[in-house]
């Protein structure tokens, strides 16, 4: 792996700074929208979080069971060698 060098990670840091710096310094071009969007109603977020919850922990289970079928697999071979 290739070690980097702190001056490198200085110049690094330094033209990050001043990319970032200047585009923090343009004038605001103001809000784009006609109307304001409070008066459009919310995304429907919300009706999607809890199905969304359920298939992750759904998923992370098959994973983590997957993993110890494979383990357990590894060291039966293992036992018979």
């Amino acid at each position: 792996m290739k070690t980097v060098n702190t001056l490198q990670i200085k110049i690094y840091l330094m033209v990050f700074n001043l990319v970032s710096i200047a585009a923090m310094a343009q004038q605001d071009p103001g809000f784009p929208f006609e109307e304001d969007p409070g008066e459009d109603p919310a995304a429907p977020i919300d009706q999607w979080i809890l199905p969304m919850v359920i298939i992750g922990i759904a998923v992370m289970y098959y994973f983590i069971q997957k993993r110890r079928v494979g383990k357990s697999l590894e060291t039966g071979v293992k036992s018979l060698e």
